[in-house]
């Protein structure tokens, strides 16, 4: 229980000190809690990636695609 909130406070720091839903650092920890609770989604991790756009502009040449909800 105690390493959990360790990870929180590590993940709110990480954040600014601010809590944002929107933030791929805050949804990533939620997906981590969701596969967590239910073990037939372990593989979530291998399905969804990082977001694309928050990888240096120097790190990929091809362009990104994104549906028009993201």
């Amino acid at each position: 229980m105690i390493e959990e909130f360790v990870c929180q406070l590590k993940l709110y720091e990480a954040m600014g000190c601010e809590v944002s839903t929107t933030s791929a650092m805050y949804r990533q920890y939620r997906l981590q809690k969701v596969a967590m609770k239910y073990p037939e989604l372990e593989d979530l991790q291998k399905v969804f990636a990082d977001d694309p756009t928050s990888i240096p502009q120097g790190k990929h040449n091809e362009p990104i695609y994104r549906c028009r909800k993201c």
